[in-house]
């Protein structure tokens, strides 16, 4: 209560000071009742205070356990997956090393397929000097059907000739024969 009666030689002094300067009693009595009814409603004490500091210190320590609480559950699920991912790491590892094996098979694989194809090179090269031979060879036997063609030619002409003047002679004598049995008969 000494707080009350601190607050009221206050307000008592507060209506004297509005009486002094010709403030109407009635409107300072007003003005004095408003501030103390604003002092007991909204004006703090030190209990109030109290008990909001002590309702503070729980707040705070309720948020502290809970903090705690979760902070121990993240370190727990940062911890499992610390351990998930150096389990991946480990296989990725794995799965690199594989890999750089199979880069160095393919490595021989195309090392090979390189003298594969410098062999092919060197073999249709061959083949494009046998293909120029043959055009030659062919070139040539064209030239050798085409004397064949022309001695060919000669021969049947030859022939022809041989022919009808063996005919013609043939002719001769049977028409000589043919004529020398009409004389006879």
């Amino acid at each position: 209560m000494p707080a009350r009666c601190h607050c009221m030689s206050y307000l008592y002094s507060l209506y004297d000071a509005l009486v002094s300067i010709n403030v109407p009693s009635d409107k300072a009595r007003a003005v004095v009742d408003a501030m103390e009814r604003d002092m007991l409603t909204q004006v703090a004490g030190k209990s109030d205070l109290e008990n909001l500091r002590l309702a503070v210190r729980a707040d705070f320590e309720n948020w502290r356990l809970a903090a705690k609480a979760d902070l121990d559950a993240t370190r727990v699920s940062l911890a499992a997956d610390i351990a998930t991912v150096k389990a991946d790491v480990a296989t990725l590892q794995g799965d690199v090393n594989v890999l750089k094996g199979d880069v160095s098979i393919l490595k021989g694989d195309v090392t090979a397929l390189k003298g594969d194809v410098a062999a092919l090179k060197g073999d249709v090269n061959a083949l494009k000097g046998d293909v120029a031979g043959l055009k030659g060879d062919v070139t040539a036997l064209r030239g050798d059907v085409e004397n064949l063609r022309v001695l060919t030619d000669a021969k049947l002409e030859l022939l022809r000739s041989s022919m009808t003047i063996r005919l013609g002679s043939m002719l001769v004598v049977g028409l000589s024969l043919l004529f020398a049995a009409l004389k006879l008969t």
